[in-house]
C-alpha cells in the first residue's frame, strides 16, 4: 500500500502542507542572506539549511550549529491534567522543550555548550504559582547538566491578548561547537547503510493537539485509562528522552555515523529527510508505547496514517556502516537504552522512498516536502 497518509494531522486541524511551504519560502529568502554571514567570516554550509540544525563553518575550521525550538501544544495539556488532578508535570515539560532543542543539535554532531529558554505567558499571575515556576526551572536545569550544557538565560515575555492564560509558550535555543570535523554529521548515506532505531518513551513533542482533542472526546477526558493502566493524560506527559549523550559515546567509540534523524513531525516520513535518493526499508519495528497504541485505535487511523503522524516508538534514528551496529548496541545498553537494527538503504537513482516491509506500507518521498 502506498500513501502520503496527511489525513490523521488534517483531522486534527494541522495543515502541514500549509506550514510546509512556509518553511521552504522562508529558506528561500533566507539563502538570500548568505553573505552577510561571509562577510562576518563564516561560512554557511548549505547542506544544512533545512536540516534539524544551522551550520556554520568558522575561519579556524570549527563549526558552529545553533538551533531554535518549541514544544508546541503541549503545555496546553500540562496545564489542563495540572488543573484536573492536581499533579504538577511542569518539570516534565521543561525537559521536554530542552530535549527538543538538545536532539536537534546533536543530529549535526553539535553537543549543546549554551542554551536560551523562552517563557510566554498570558498574564502575570502566571507566576504567583510559585511551585509551578520552580518545577519549569528544575526541569530546564537538570536537562542542562545532563547534556552538559550552560543555561545562558533567556526571555520572559507576557503577552495579554496573544496567550490565552493560564496556557504558556515554552521554547528556546541552543549552540554547539564541532571542533573535530569527522564528528559533524551530515548527509552522507550509503548504499547498503543499515538503519537504527533509538526507543522513543511516547508521544515526545509531536501530535499533542490531536491527543488534545481527542481527550475532549472521550467520557473520562484524560483519565482515561490506557492498555498499561496508566491514565491517558498521564501517560501524554512523560518527558522527551536526551539522546545527545549517547550520541556523544557513539561518536567516542569511532562510530561513524552517516546521518541523523529525530523522528518528530511527519513521523516515520522524517526517515527520508535527507536530500539522496534512497530507499528506506525497515523489516522489524520497535515497540509501540502504550499511549500511542490506545491513540491510534481510539482514533481508528490505518498503520499509514499512524505512522506519518506520531513516532510509533521510534525517537531518534542513526544510519550507519552495518559493522558498526553491534558497537551501537553496546553502548547504548550501557547506557539502558536499547538500539534496535531496523532496517537498510538501497540506492534509489528514481527517488527517495520508505517502505515498511511488516505494515505494507510506503510512502512516497514527494509525502516530506519540508525544503
Amino acid at each position: 500500500m502506498t500513501t502520503d497518509a496527511e489525513s490523521a494531522y488534517a483531522k486534527a486541524g494541522v495543515n502541514y502542507k500549509g506550514i510546509d511551504a512556509f518553511k521552504r519560502n522562508c529558506q528561500a529568502k533566507g539563502r538570500l542572506t548568505d553573505d552577510n554571514a561571509r562577510r562576518r567570516g563564516l561560512e554557511p554550509m548549505e547542506w544544512s539549511r533545512g536540516e534539524t540544525a544551522a551550520v556554520k563553518r568558522l575561519p579556524d575550521g570549527t563549526y558552529l550549529a545553533t538551533v531554535n525550538e518549541g514544544v508546541g501544544t503541549k503545555p496546553v495539556a500540562t496545564g489542563d491534567f495540572y488543573k484536573l488532578t492536581g499533579w504538577s508535570r511542569y518539570k516534565e515539560i521543561a525537559q521536554d522543550t530542552a530535549a527538543a532543542i538538545f536532539n536537534d543539535l546533536v543530529a549535526v554532531g553539535a553537543q549543546p555548550s549554551g542554551t536560551m529558554m523562552h517563557l510566554a505567558v498570558g498574564s502575570s499571575a502566571f507566576f504567583d504559582d510559585e511551585p509551578r515556576l520552580n518545577a519549569l526551572i528544575e526541569g530546564w536545569f537538570e536537562a542542562c547538566q545532563t547534556a552538559g550544557c550552560r543555561w545562558d538565560g533567556g526571555e520572559t515575555s507576557v503577552l495579554v491578548d496573544n496567550v490565552e492564560s493560564p496556557t504558556f509558550m515554552l521554547s528556546g535555543s541552543a549552540e554547539g561547537l564541532i571542533r573535530n570535523p569527522r564528528r559533524l554529521i551530515k548527509p552522507a548515506i550509503e548504499d547498503g547503510d543499515a538503519i537504527v532505531v533509538l526507543p522513543s518513551t511516547g508521544i515526545h513533542v509531536n501530535g499533542l493537539t490531536a491527543a488534545r482533542k481527542l481527550a475532549d472526546a472521550l467520557p473520562d477526558g484524560y483519565r482515561a485509562k490506557i492498555d498499561d493502566g496508566r491514565e491517558f493524560g498521564a501517560a501524554l506527559l512523560d518527558a522527551t528522552p536526551l539522546y545527545g549523550p549517547l550520541i556523544e559515546n557513539l561518536q567516542e567509540a569511532a562510530v561513524r555515523i552517516h546521518y541523523a534523524v529525530p523522528v518528530t513531525g511527519h513521523g516515520w516520513r522524517k526517515l527520508m529527510r535527507a536530500q539522496l535518493d534512497f530507499s528506506y526499508v525497515i523489516e522489524k519495528l520497535p515497540p509501540v508505547p502504550p499511549v500511542l497504541q490506545f491513540m491510534q485505535r481510539v482514533q481508528r487511523l490505518t498503520d499509514a496514517e499512524a505512522y506519518s503522524t506520531y513516532n510509533m516508538g521510534a525517537g531518534f534514528v542513526l544510519f550507519v556502516p552495518p559493522s558498526d551496529v553491534g558497537i551501537i548496541r553496546n553502548v547504548a545498553a550501557l547506557q539502558g537504552m536499547t538500539a534496535m537494527l531496523a532496517g537498510r538503504c538501497v540506492s534509489s537513482p528514481g527517488g527517495k522512498s520508505l517502505t515498511i516491509l511488516p505494515l505494507n506500507v510506503t510512502y512516497q518521498g514527494d509525502s516530506l516536502d519540508i525544503r
